[in-house]
């Protein structure tokens, strides 16, 4: 029994590697020839082949849904990079609506039990959702801007608990728009990582998590505050 354990574990193990080792491969290729790629993809963008770069992109966002090792800002800093700013922000928004909304329905799938593995797992997603539990929208919008954990086990769970897909694709948008926002920039403006543009970028990303994570553990101590003094009156 502890041989398969130990082997079903080991396969986990390589398996996400190799799917790293394969974002890791993708990312470069798209980095190392970006500027092929923009000529070629963008240089007439009332072409051919702005569309046909637009839905590879998509379908990378769609290939993000599916995998966890890899964090969606790889995909919207290459986003930053192969459009101009304003198109790259539009397909990342797009593409965010893609990778959020297969995993939702996939998790709509396994059910309560899909649910309950998952918070198994993800400890952190129950002790969050008590946090908000009064208020599911700002529950769906809190754990995505805190960023805390992976976005698609997320998706997941919210398709499992069965939370209506508008209030969740709006919480989550709501949510993920400084990561959205700091990653396409980010890599829009990669050439040069002193600019104002690049060092704003890296500055609201971090900052919107580190300050949605000390709300959260102030709010939280006062809580066991607050029942602690009610257990003692």
């Amino acid at each position: 029994m502890q041989e398969t354990s130990f082997g079903h574990r080991f396969a986990a193990v390589v398996r996400r590697s190799l799917i790293f080792l394969l974002w890791i491969a993708i990312a470069a290729v798209f980095f190392l020839n970006r500027d092929k790629i923009s000529e070629a993809a963008l240089g007439d963008l009332s072409g051919r082949t702005t569309p046909i770069a637009v839905v590879l992109m998509l379908a990378l966002f769609a290939l993000k849904s599916l995998t966890v090792v890899i964090h969606c800002g790889i995909i919207y800093a290459i986003c930053g990079r192969l459009f101009p700013l304003p198109l790259a922000l539009a397909v990342s928004a797009v593409g965010t609506v893609v990778m959020v909304t297969i995993p939702f329905f996939l998790g709509r799938r396994l059910g309560a039990n899909g649910a309950k593995k998952l918070t198994e797992k993800y400890p952190r997603l129950a002790k969050i959702h008590e946090f908000c539990m009064e208020n599911d929208f700002f529950f769906m919008f809190f754990v995505r801007i805190i960023g805390v954990l992976p976005s698609d086990p997320v998706s997941l769970y919210f398709g499992a608990v069965g939370a209506n897909y508008k209030r969740y694709l709006a919480a989550t948008l709501l949510g993920m728009i400084p990561v959205i926002g700091a990653f396409t920039v980010m890599g829009n403006s990669a050439d040069d990582v002193t600019s104002p543009a690049f060092l704003a970028s890296v500055f609201v990303a971090a900052g919107a998590a580190v300050v949605s994570l000390v709300w959260f553990a102030i709010v939280q101590k006062k809580r066991k505050g607050a029942h602690l003094d009610s257990e003692n009156a």
